[in-house]
């Protein structure tokens, strides 16, 4: 145990040094982080409406389902205390360093010696599956303690705890959940009380409950897209030999494991989630759900972990868990180090008092597909938590939202969809007054010399500068 304690903790926080020494944000800028940062807060900030929020597409509000309500309790106590950015910097290494500790508990539970749990462990809770997570800046995709703490309560023969367990999987992630409920079914030739586990989507069903009404019209994803967002052939080129890469979607499994298939009876279960990773079966009921066939992998990993733990009984290797670790760490294609966000507000927000249009504003881009606008996050979703006002462009989540067609004229100024820029009218003012809504027009996310032409523009239309910086510039209707 004591081994694997220091295992955990380097392998939680030796990644995270350069974000946490730049006094940034550890995570992908350019992917989902500050709305995870932000999702951690809305919940306490909002009215208590737990399908929607105010915060966006203001006046009307957006229907939103967050993950991380559990960890929202959390970062409620701590705010105080802690900015968000070092709120979310701290859960992160927390929920890094209870997934492998609480793997190892749970293998000790199902009978394993301490080197099997310590293999088990490091296979599944430091996997790249895990890390990539971190490095996408994805808060709930990190969590694996839960699904161990389920794999604890089975072990033990406790049907209540396996019920409570494994409705917290389904609180902590939809696609947590979805894994619990498979390794269930699969596990159940092991143990058919297992099978008591699914009473959890009962206990859990207020929370689906909202998640359907949250996103009603949601259904299978295209062809194409889930195709892209499944699980793919091929040989990974380690991340020591390529440059960096934020998107961590992978399917790694490692040369290590391949050792594994000496204990054949345990790992040929994990065919079952390695076939459904790659999207095969995503058109049946249920499995529809599942828009994203590649979050199967953590059911393969765990099925694998057990074979490992199987071999690891019987063998006193106890080098093994170290080179799965470097297996992991240098051979992986998910890069060892998670990347840096910055942390800081423009200080144009200082003089923000009234809800405001960022120019640029988002864009809905279809999943899996690169998304250069997300960066845009850090301004859009992550400031509000400082100037406390609302956005009036509405967010897409994963193509489950439709962007606001008043302003797409607005829209066209963004350099990123390279359309003619659209004249500003009278009528464009009027829907901003209407709204008692700003404009903050963010000049180098234009580029060029866009952000002083569209602020000329605006002020023929009839706005005015309240402030404005090098950077930014400040309008009221």
């Amino acid at each position: 145990m004591k081994q694997l304690i220091w295992i955990s903790i380097f392998w939680s926080l030796f990644p995270m040094i350069p974000a946490l020494w730049s006094g940034g944000i550890a995570g992908s800028p350019y992917t989902d982080l500050y709305f995870s940062v932000w999702s951690l807060h809305i919940p306490w900030m909002d009215d208590g409406d737990p399908c929607s929020t105010s915060w966006i597409n203001y006046p009307d509000g957006q229907s939103i389902y967050s993950s991380a309500y559990v960890k929202s309790i959390f970062a409620w106590i701590l705010s105080p205390l802690l900015s968000p950015a070092h709120t979310y910097n701290l859960l992160l290494f927390v929920s890094r360093l209870l997934g492998p500790i609480c793997c190892f508990l749970a293998m000790r539970a199902w009978g394993y010696k301490d080197l099997a749990a310590t293999g088990f462990a490091v296979f599944v809770g430091m996997s790249p599956y895990l890390h990539g997570y971190s490095v996408e800046g994805i808060i709930e995709g990190v969590d694996v303690w839960p699904l161990a703490l389920w794999l604890w309560a089975c072990a033990r023969r406790k049907t209540p705890h396996m019920i409570a367990s494994l409705a917290l999987c389904i609180l902590m992630s939809w696609y947590l959940g979805a894994v619990a409920c498979l390794l269930a079914v699969v596990l159940a030739h092991r143990d058919k009380k297992i099978l008591f586990s699914l009473c959890g989507i009962v206990v859990a069903s207020p929370a689906i409950w909202t998640f359907v009404q949250s996103h009603p019209t949601m259904g299978a994803i295209p062809l194409d897209i889930r195709e892209a967002m499944s699980v793919q052939w091929g040989i990974p080129t380690p991340n020591i030999m390529t440059k960096s890469n934020p998107f961590a979607k992978n399917n790694y499994i490692g040369w290590c494991a391949l050792i594994s298939l000496i204990e054949w009876r345990y790992a040929r279960w994990a065919l079952i989630p390695l076939i459904l990773s790659f999207g095969i079966g995503a058109d049946l009921p249920i499995l529809s759900f599942v828009r994203f066939p590649y979050r199967w992998h953590l059911a393969t990993m765990v099925l694998i972990g057990f074979a490992i733990a199987q071999v690891l009984e019987r063998k006193n290797w106890w080098w093994f868990p170290f080179l799965l670790l470097l297996d992991f760490l240098l051979l992986s294609p998910i890069d060892l180090f998670i990347p840096t966000a910055p942390a800081n507000i423009p200080t144009i927000y200082q003089h923000l008092d009234r809800p405001v249009l960022d120019i640029p504003g988002p864009l809905a881009l279809p999943a899996g597909t690169a998304n250069p606008s997300r960066e845009r996050a850090s301004y859009l979703l992550y400031a509000q938590l400082f100037h406390k006002q609302p956005s009036l462009w509405s967010q897409d989540f994963n193509t489950l939202h439709t962007p606001n067609p008043s302003f797409q004229n607005w829209q066209s100024w963004d350099p990123i969809l390279k359309k003619d820029h659209a004249s500003l009218s009278l009528s464009d003012r009027t829907i901003i007054e209407k709204m008692q809504g700003s404009i903050v027009i963010h000049h180098k996310k234009l580029r060029s010399n866009n952000g002083e032409k569209l602020k000329q523009r605006l002020i023929k239309a009839g706005f005015s500068i309240h402030k404005e910086t090098k950077e930014h510039t400040l309008l009221f209707p």
